[in-house]
């Protein structure tokens, strides 16, 4: 495995762990849904910025209570 398709499948696991969606993470970070699919197939490298920003909405999101 090459190491965007690592750093790929870690993205997706922020983003699952967080409960969101790739169009939810997408309007949050101001790209498309396609980019974002296409970092974590590993196929687009993402830059250090952009890994930080996707970390800290994730985190965030993970740390929302949820509803009842």
């Amino acid at each position: 495995m090459m190491l965007n398709e690592q750093v790929g499948e870690r993205l997706r696991s922020f983003r699952d762990a967080a409960k969101m969606t790739q169009r939810g993470l997408a309007e949050q970070l101001g790209i498309s849904e396609s980019r974002i699919s296409g970092y974590e197939r590993g196929r687009v490298r993402i830059s250090y910025e952009m890994g930080l920003k996707w970390e800290r909405i994730c985190k965030a999101a993970a740390e929302q209570p949820t509803e009842k």
